[in-house]
C-alpha cells in the first residue's frame, strides 16, 4: 500500500475504500490519507478505521474526520482509537461528529486526558453519551470547558459523586436543564453549596422528589426564592424536613405557593417560628389540612394575625397544642369557615384569653358541636356576645358551665336554660337569670344547693309545681333559708303539695335548732285558707289551742299532714286523730310520731295503723306498742318489725298477736330473735336508742341467733335450739359413714 503514488488516491470513492482489506489500512501513508476524497471515508470499514496507523492520523481533515461512518452495529466510529484522537490535527476534530461520538467505544473515554478533553469542540461533545462521561477520569472532568458543559443534557447521568465533586462551580452555572435533570438522585448528597448556588434558577425545572430527598442542608440554604420558584411540585414533596428547616428565612417569604403546598405533611414539623413567621396571607390559606397537623405546637405562636386570619382548608388539620400555641392576637382574626373546619379536639387546649378574643361572626362557626372540645376553663373566656352566636346549649363541655361568665345568664333564654346541665350551674350564675326565664326552667330540681343559694325570692316565686317533687331535702332548706316568710306564705299545697313524705321528714330534722327558721313564723291558716294549705306553712304557722278542730282537719289536704310541726301534736285533740284518714296518715312524719301521747296513738283507727311508714316505728314508745290493740297490731307492715329495737319488740305481748296474720307473726318472730331473753329496759328518755351488729345489752337490730323469746311471747315463733345436741347428732352422722366407706372398700379388695 505504501508503494502506490499518492496522486491515485485521489480518485478513490467509498465504493473502493469499501474493498480495501482492513490489514492494508495499516500501510497507509500520510501523503495518502491526504489525497483520499472525504466522501470516500464513509466506505472504510471499522477495521480498517482501527488499522490506521498514528502517522497516517495526523493528515485526518476535519471533513474526512466527519465522514466516518457512525450508524449500523459496531460502527466504524466505534473503531476510532486513542492514537487517532491524540495524533489527529487539532483542527480536524472539528469534524468529529455528535453521531460518531455517541457511537464511539465507551473505553475510548477513559484514555482521555485533559489536553484530549480540551480539544474536542462542543459541537462534537454534545454526542458524549452517560456511559462514555462515566468512563472520564475523575480529575479529568475538572478540565471541561463551559462550552462542552453547556452541551451536555442526558450524559450528565454518567457523573459519579466523585467526578462531580471536581468540576469547578463556575461550570454549574453554564448547566442546562435538561443535564441537571439527569444528573443521578445520590449524586446531589456530593455537591457542594458553591457548586448548587452556581446553578441558573431555571435549570432546577426537572428535578424531581428523589433528587430534593438527596438534597443536604448545606444546599438547602442556597435555595432561594428564584431557584424554589423553578422547582416542580414532585421536587418539593421530595425535600427532607431537615432540608426544608434550612432554607432561609428570607425565601420563606417568598415561598411559591405551588411548591410550599406540595410539602411532605412532616417537613412542617421542623420548620422553626422564625420562618412560621413571615408566612404571607397566601401560603396560610394554602397550607394544607395534613400540613397544619404536622406543625411543631412551640412554633405556632409566630402566625402573624394576618396569616391566621387567611388560614381556611389548613384548620381542620389542627392539633390541640399546635392550636394552642396561636397568639392571642392572631387568634381574634379566626374567621367563621376555619373555626367551621376545626375538629372538635382541636379545642382542647385554648386558653379563656383566646375564647375572649374571638369576634361574634366567627363564633357562628362552631355549629353544634366546636363546643364540646373546649377545655372547661376556657369558657371563662367566652363573651356574651359569642355565646349568643351558638347554636343552642345542649352541646357545651359540661365542666365549663360553671366557668361561663355571668352575665351571659341574663340573656339566655329559657331553651338554653333547659339545655343546660343545672347541677353545674353556680350560685352567681343562677343570681344573674331573668324572673320570666326562671319560672320555665324545667330542670331547676337538678341545681345544687349551693347553687339554689344564689336564687332571689322572686325567682323561688315562680318555680314550677312539676319539678317540687324531685327537689332533695337540703335544696328545699336553702330556697326556704332565701325566701323566708313569702315563699312559705306564696307555696300552697298546689306548688308544693308533690315533695314526699320521707323528704320533708329530711327538711324538718335539718333545720331544727337553726335559728333561721326558727325566726320565720307566719299565722295559722284561716278557714278560708285550709284547703290550700301547704305542708310547709303549716309547719312555721303560729298554732294554738284551738287551731286544730275537726272541720281543719277534715279540709286538709292530705299532703299538708307531712307539714304538723312537733309544737303542734299536743294542741291535737286525741278525737282528730281518731278521724285520721289512710291517706293523711301516711303523710305524718318521724318527729310527730315520736311525740305523740299513747292517748293520741292508740286513738288510730286499726286501718289507719297501716299508712304509718314501715321506717318510723322505732319513734314508736315501747308504752305505746304494749297497748296496741290486736287490730292495730295485726295492721303493722311487716316489714315495720325489722325496723324496731330489741326493747320495743320485747314491749309486745302474745295476745297482742291474736288477730294477726302468719306474715306479721313470723316477721316479728324473725325480728326478735337476736334478742335477749331478759325484757330490755328501756333507756333514759334523754338517751336516744342506737341499733348495732352485736348481741349486747343495747338496743340492737341484727340477725344472729342467741336466745328463746320469754314465755309471754308468741309461742307459734321459731324457737332457737341449743347447739350443742345438734352438734353431737352432726358427729355421729359422720363416724357412721365413715364405718360404711372403710367396710366398702374392704369388700372391694377381698374380691
Amino acid at each position: 500500500m505504501a508503494a502506490i503514488p499518492a496522486a491515485e488516491f485521489l480518485t478513490l470513492n467509498s465504493t473502493l475504500t469499501a474493498q480495501i482489506r482492513d490489514a492494508a489500512c495499516g500501510g497507509f501513508q500520510a501523503e495518502q490519507v491526504a489525497n483520499i476524497p472525504a466522501p470516500a471515508f464513509v466506505g472504510f470499514t471499522g477495521k480498517c478505521i482501527e488499522a490506521f496507523n498514528a502517522s497516517a492520523a495526523v493528515s485526518v481533515s476535519a471533513a474526512q474526520f466527519s465522514n466516518i461512518a457512525a450508524t449500523g452495529f459496531l460502527a466504524p466510529c466505534y473503531y476510532i482509537s486513542i492514537e487517532w484522537l491524540q495524533n489527529v490535527p487539532p483542527a480536524s476534530l472539528e469534524g468529529w461528529t455528535p453521531a460518531c461520538v455517541a457511537a464511539a467505544n465507551e473505553y475510548l473515554f477513559s484514555h482521555f486526558d485533559a489536553a484530549l478533553l480540551q480539544r474536542i469542540p462542543a459541537s462534537a461533545w454534545a454526542g458524549a453519551t452517560d456511559k462514555e462521561v462515566q468512563k472520564l477520569n475523575d480529575t479529568v472532568v475538572a478540565f471541561l470547558s463551559a462550552a462542552q458543559v453547556s452541551v451536555m443534557k442526558q450524559s450528565c447521568y454518567g457523573f459519579s459523586s466523585t467526578q462531580i465533586k471536581n468540576i469547578p462551580a463556575p461550570l454549574f452555572g453554564n448547566m442546562t436543564k435538561e443535564c441537571v435533570g439527569r444528573i443521578a438522585y445520590y449524586i446531589w448528597t456530593s455537591v457542594s453549596a458553591e457548586q448548587f448556588s452556581a446553578l441558573v434558577p431555571e435549570t432546577l425545572a426537572d428535578l424531581d422528589n428523589f433528587d430534593t430527598q438527596s438534597f443536604t442542608g448545606a444546599l438547602c440554604q442556597q435555595l432561594n426564592s428564584d431557584k424554589l420558584a423553578f422547582l416542580s411540585q414532585s421536587a418539593c414533596n421530595g425535600m427532607k424536613a431537615e432540608c426544608a428547616a434550612q432554607i432561609p428565612v428570607a425565601s420563606w417569604a417568598t415561598f411559591p405557593e405551588k411548591c410550599f403546598t406540595s410539602l411532605d405533611s412532616w417537613t412542617l414539623h421542623y420548620v422553626d417560628a422564625d420562618r412560621l413567621a413571615v408566612l404571607t396571607p397566601p401560603l396560610c390559606a394554602a397550607l394544607a389540612p395534613y400540613a397544619a397537623s404536622s406543625i411543631n405546637a412551640s412554633a405556632t405562636y409566630a402566625f402573624t394575625p394576618d396569616c391566621v386570619g387567611a388560614m381556611d382548608r389548613c384548620c381542620s388539620g389542627f392539633e390541640a397544642a399546635a392550636f394552642a400555641g396561636i397568639t392571642v392576637t392572631a387568634f381574634a382574626r379566626l374567621n367563621k369557615s376555619c373555626i367551621a373546619k376545626t375538629e372538635t379536639k382541636a379545642w382542647n387546649l385554648v386558653s379563656p384569653a383566646q375564647m375572649a378574643a374571638l369576634t361574634p361572626s366567627a363564633c357562628v362557626g362552631f355549629g353544634n358541636w366546636k363546643q364540646l372540645g373546649i377545655n372547661a376553663t376556657a369558657y371563662a373566656g367566652v363573651s356574651v356576645e359569642c355565646f349568643a352566636a351558638w347554636t343552642g346549649c345542649g352541646n357545651l363541655n359540661t365542666a365549663g358551665v360553671p366557668y361561663l361568665n355571668v352575665s351571659i345568664f341574663s340573656s339566655m333564654n329559657a331553651n338554653c336554660l333547659n339545655d343546660l346541665p343545672a347541677r353545674l350551674v353556680t350560685a352567681a350564675q343562677v343570681a344573674e337569670i331573668p324572673v320570666s326565664n326562671f319560672a320555665q326552667w324545667t330542670n331547676v330540681d337538678s341545681l345544687s344547693p349551693e347553687a339554689l343559694s344564689g336564687a332571689n325570692v322572686n325567682q323561688l316565686l315562680v318555680i314550677r309545681s312539676s319539678v317540687f317533687s324531685s327537689f332533695k331535702y337540703l335544696q328545699l332548706v336553702t330556697m326556704v333559708r332565701n325566701g323566708g316568710v313569702a315563699v312559705v306564705m306564696a307555696w300552697n299545697n298546689t306548688v308544693v303539695g308533690s315533695v314526699g313524705r320521707n323528704t320533708v321528714d329530711a327538711f324538718k330534722s335539718n333545720i331544727t335548732n337553726d335559728p333561721t327558721f326558727a325566726a320565720i313564723s307566719v299565722p295559722f291558716p284561716s278557714a278560708s285558707e285550709i284547703s290550700t294549705t301547704s305542708w310547709l306553712r303549716l309547719y312555721f304557722s303560729n298554732a294554738t289551742a284551738g287551731s286544730y278542730n275537726l272541720q281543719v282537719w277534715q279540709q286538709l289536704p292530705n299532703a299538708a299532714f307531712s307539714g304538723i310541726a312537733p309544737q303542734h301534736v299536743q294542741l291535737i285533740p286525741v278525737a282528730l286523730w281518731a278521724n285520721m284518714t289512710f291517706r293523711q296518715g301516711e303523710r305524718l312524719t318521724r318527729d310527730v310520731i315520736g311525740v305523740m301521747t299513747p292517748e293520741q296513738f292508740l286513738s288510730i283507727q286499726a286501718p289507719t295503723i297501716r299508712s304509718i311508714y314501715y321506717e318510723y316505728w322505732d319513734a314508736v314508745s315501747p308504752v305505746i306498742l304494749s297497748q296496741l290493740s290486736p287490730a292495730q297490731v295485726s295492721n303493722i307492715y311487716s316489714s315495720s318489725f325489722s325496723k324496731m329495737y330489741c326493747y320495743q319488740l320485747q314491749s309486745f305481748s302474745q295476745s297482742q298477736f291474736s288477730e294477726s296474720d302468719n306474715d306479721v307473726k313470723n316477721a316479728y318472730a324473725n325480728a326478735i330473735r337476736p334478742c335477749t331473753t331478759t325484757p330490755f329496759q328501756a333507756p333514759p328518755p334523754t338517751a336516744a336508742p342506737v341499733p348495732v351488729a352485736v348481741p349486747v345489752a343495747a338496743p340492737v337490730r341484727v340477725a344472729a341467733p342467741v336466745a328463746t323469746p320469754s314465755s309471754d311471747r308468741i309461742t307459734d315463733a321459731p324457737q332457737a335450739t341449743n347447739g350443742g345436741g345438734g352438734n353431737v347428732a352432726l358427729i355421729v352422722i359422720v363416724v357412721l359413714l365413715a364405718l360404711i366407706i372403710v367396710v366398702l372398700v374392704g369388700v372391694y379388695f377381698l374380691y
